[in-house]
């Protein structure tokens, strides 16, 4: 409020305080009652030691949005807490512009990792293709999922955050209406038995093996592995006759130690409706994957930072400081990189050069000039990167993403110029003991790529 001069109300997450923090900058706690770890805060008591200013600063702060954008003249759309349990949950809120924006993001979402010997998109030749996998015809329970707040599936996250994705396309419903358009046929065991499943691989030309694991508010999942690990393990590593097609559906990142047997993988962030149409329009090449990882799939989870197991009250102590994420794997092998996301076309990087002048460039300290091309033989988008590595003296982790653009569909052999501005905030870092961010002096490495380690040129430039 101070610093950033933030002008709305700072809200607790429920049950979080653990002192009376008004004077802190805290506006309002949530949700208000004790439960048997946690207390109440702002008591009448406690409240009755502010000011009547401070006070009204507080509430001002809630009030001022609420009458800003019309919350006390809602119209029909009214209810009276608790009872609003149909206005939440029995109102269609849908329409047929967003049903397609959902399939549209679920389908830009999807992550080509990996495509040895170019087995996908599949060709006119692939007639016969084995669908393996309880995860490759997962079912949705609405009603389990609005009984348990938490609940969670392989379409959506559980939790306050969720939207419940109804009646959404599996992987099953959406590889086979593809199939029905281009002549092709399924045979299909949702099952985790790997030697039922290897049988209703005979005979196909591809076998898809489906995975899947979910995740949730208030609980760290138990493992980075998919539900069915050992199904798919021993799965991919018993099929020799065919190309082995892996698909997973997660929430953050896995480890996938049958990936060295799968001769390609996607994988997408629990998409929601459109998930099986999403899988089905990578496969048969209807879209052109460009989606990119957000995060970096260790080869093992002993690479990662373990959760605190401590139990409250007790103090976590989280000693890693900025080496979090693919920070803290600089140097470390992994299956897949933060940045990654492979196209069925080729990109060709080219530095064009460094200024400040350009009108994209507008209000930055320094701003990098380049061109990707599609050197490749269809339409594709490209997502460059750029990381920057700060001086020695400003003490900070080695190529921090600093920027990403994602180009439009280039045709073959066309080009697009892209620029990365870097503002005086981008090359500056937190000074803990000021409280403040100070630009650092020195020589910058800057490193633009398809992911954090395809980098295709680096440059320098130096703040004196």
């Amino acid at each position: 409020k101070q610093d950033m001069g933030f002008e709305g109300w700072v809200q607790s997450d429920w049950w979080a305080l653990h002192s009376f923090a008004a004077m802190d900058g805290v506006d309002q706690e949530m949700p208000g009652d004790a439960t048997g770890v946690a207390i109440v805060w702002f008591t009448d008591e406690n409240l009755d030691t502010l000011s009547d200013a401070k006070v009204d600063n507080m509430v001002g702060r809630m009030l001022r949005p609420m009458l800003e954008y019309g919350l006390f003249e809602p119209g029909n759309h009214v209810c009276t807490p608790p009872d609003c349990s149909d206005d939440l949950y029995e109102a269609t809120a849908t329409s047929p512009e967003h049903q397609e924006l959902s399939k549209e993001m679920a389908i830009k979402a999807m992550l080509l990792l990996k495509n040895e010997d170019n087995v996908l998109p599949f060709t006119d030749q692939v007639k016969k293709i084995a669908l393996l996998g309880a995860a490759c015809n997962a079912k949705q329970d609405v009603e389990v999922q609005l009984s348990i707040w938490d609940k969670g599936s392989y379409y959506n996250i559980g939790g306050s955050g969720r939207v419940i994705a109804w009646d959404p396309v599996t992987i099953y419903a959406g590889v086979q209406a593809a199939c029905e358009q281009k002549g092709c046929e399924l045979q299909t065991y949702f099952g985790t038995n790997a030697r039922e499943a290897l049988t209703k691989a005979e005979g196909v030309d591809v076998a898809i093996l489906c995975g899947g694991t979910t995740s949730t508010e208030g609980h760290d999942r138990n493992s980075l592995s998919v539900d069915d690990e050992d199904f798919m393990v021993e799965l991919a590593g018993s099929i020799k006759a065919m190309p082995v097609i892996s698909l997973t559906m997660t929430p953050g990142a896995i480890v996938m130690p049958w990936i060295n047997d799968a001769d390609a993988a996607l994988n997408v962030f629990l998409a929601g409706k459109y998930t099986g149409t999403a899988f089905a329009s990578a496969l048969f090449g209807d879209s052109n994957p460009s989606a990119k990882l957000l995060v970096t799939f260790p080869v093992s989870e002993s690479d990662t930072v373990r959760p605190c197991e401590t139990v409250f009250p007790e103090i976590c102590n989280y000693t890693e400081g900025l080496y979090v994420g693919y920070l803290a794997l600089e140097g470390i092998p992994v299956t897949f990189p933060f940045g990654h996301g492979l196209s069925y076309t080729q990109f060709e990087y080219a530095l064009v050069g460094s200024s400040d002048s350009k009108p994209a460039c507008n209000g930055a300290k320094v701003c990098i000039s380049a061109k990707v091309k599609n050197s490749g033989k269809v339409k594709g988008v490209e997502v460059a990167q750029l990381y920057l590595t700060y001086p020695d003296s400003a003490g900070e982790p080695a190529n921090q993403l600093r920027g990403f653009v994602r180009t439009d569909g280039l045709e073959p052999d066309s080009e697009a110029g892209i620029d990365f501005p870097l503002t005086e905030r981008d090359l500056s870092y937190y000074d803990a003991e000021t409280r403040a961010w100070k630009l650092a002096t020195g020589t910058f490495t800057v490193a633009v790529g398809a992911s954090s380690r395809d980098i295709r040129f680096q440059t320098t430039f130096t703040i004196p």
